[in-house]
């Protein structure tokens, strides 16, 4: 069996790094500040996303964008008019909820322009994609020098902690039942001619596994396979049963390079002898090499109701920021899709919202036929409150069927916390 380890924003987070929406969109109105205070007093300021006719200069003492847009308006009675709507909207939305999902504000203007009653929404849509263009370059330099400036030693006991969990045994009580049944259908045709020499002979055979070895010590003919789910069960399971994954995958949606510090996993490592085979999977691009591996920023909801009517306008200029088929850009999801193919797998998800922007993908890997179970890290709160819930809603919704959903999810009793 396999695991693979679904990585958001929420992972990079939790190692410290500001990589969040709202603290790029923060850094952004850093920097123009930082510009404009070096200019004279009046002195106008624009570049390709903003224009103020009349600055405060050297005189602001602006720290965000509100501090700003107030301080252009008592020293010159200007404002800050934007040239890229798409900043506009963001800065918006940003100032009412102070967090702000960038690719579900894109496909929301996306659907505003097909649903609007402007007949000439080429313009429009050609508009929105450059806009979103120069957002995507900015949020690309901002992650690059967070990665840069990141020193690892800051937070080793965070990578011992996490590195941890992505590397523990498999716990057949996240298992769902059917699962379960499989699993010990399975561990019961490796060990089927041992038992029966054994109860023929009242012997073990030579060159048996000492796991198997207590295994077939503990059960006999009257129902094994039972016998043999009741051991699973047990906090002692690993006694009994290789539980080390064959593979894990870390499957990276984020940009940046966090992952890196968890690919060996000897570093983890203290259950067993055996090691998991550990692979990296940068699905939505890599900072340093996006050349081969180019950036994927858009949408991914193809299961949306109003996805067939952006496909139905014959218009490329609204695909050019679907996820589904930038994805062709790499061999990134061929892989991802043979490692499910391979064999049984078990999905942990560590920092990931799982909103509806990857919806697609995700339903993809949920539902899958070799998909046993879904467990989710939460975030815990100062204020002793957690996300659980919240996640859990998001993961409904990327689920078609629901039965498969609640067989799968693995409830709170089993999940905990993915710092600490």
């Amino acid at each position: 069996m396999n695991r693979i380890v679904l990585i958001g924003n929420g992972f990079d987070l939790a190692h410290k790094k500001r990589t969040s929406y709202n603290n790029f969109l923060k850094d952004y109105w850093k920097g123009i500040i930082e510009n404009i205070k070096l200019l004279r007093e009046f002195e106008s300021y624009q570049d390709d996303n903003i224009l103020i006719k009349q600055t405060p200069g050297n005189y602001t003492n602006a720290s965000d964008f509100e501090d700003l847009q107030t301080s252009v308006f008592r020293y010159g009675k200007s404002k800050i008019e934007f040239k890229n709507s798409f900043l506009a909207h963001l800065t918006k939305i940003h100032g009412v909820n102070s967090w702000v999902d960038v690719e579900t504000e894109y496909y929301f203007l996306l659907k505003t322009i097909l649903n609007g009653q402007n007949h000439d929404q080429n313009e429009e849509i050609q508009k929105l994609n450059g806009d979103f263009k120069i957002i995507k370059t900015l949020l690309s330099d901002y992650l690059k020098r967070v990665d840069n400036s990141f020193n690892q030693s800051q937070c080793y006991e965070t990578i011992r902690d996490i590195g941890f969990k992505i590397y523990e045994n498999l716990n057949p009580k996240d298992f769902s039942e059917s699962f379960l049944d499989k699993y010990a259908n399975d561990q019961y045709s490796v060990i089927k001619d041992q038992l029966d020499f054994f109860l023929s002979n009242r012997m073990l055979p030579d060159n048996i596994s000492q796991s198997n070895r207590l295994l077939i010590e503990n059960i006999n003919s009257l129902d094994p396979i039972k016998q043999i789910k009741k051991i699973l069960r047990y906090g002692s399971a690993s006694n009994y049963f290789d539980l080390v994954p064959n593979s894990t995958l870390l499957l990276n949606f984020n940009y940046t390079n966090t992952t890196n510090y968890y690919e060996d996993p000897r570093h983890f490592e203290r259950f067993s002898d055996t090691l998991t085979k550990v692979s990296l999977n940068h699905i939505h691009g890599d900072l340093n090499n996006q050349k081969t591996n180019p950036m994927i920023f858009g949408f991914g909801d193809e299961l949306d109701e109003d996805y067939m009517r952006i496909e139905k306008t014959n218009n490329n200029d609204f695909l050019e920021n679907v996820k589904s088929i930038n994805y062709l850009e790499s061999d990134n999801l061929k892989k991802l899709l043979e490692f499910a193919n391979s064999d049984d797998y078990q999905i942990y998800i560590m920092g990931h919202s799982c909103g509806v922007s990857d919806r697609t993908l995700l339903n993809t890997l949920f539902e899958h036929k070799n998909c046993a179970t879904v467990k989710f890290f939460y975030h815990k709160k100062e204020d002793g409150t957690d996300n659980y819930s919240d996640i859990i809603r998001n993961i409904s919704r990327n689920f078609n069927d629901k039965a498969i959903m609640r067989e799968r999810v693995v409830n709170k009793k089993y999940c905990y916390p993915l710092e600490g």
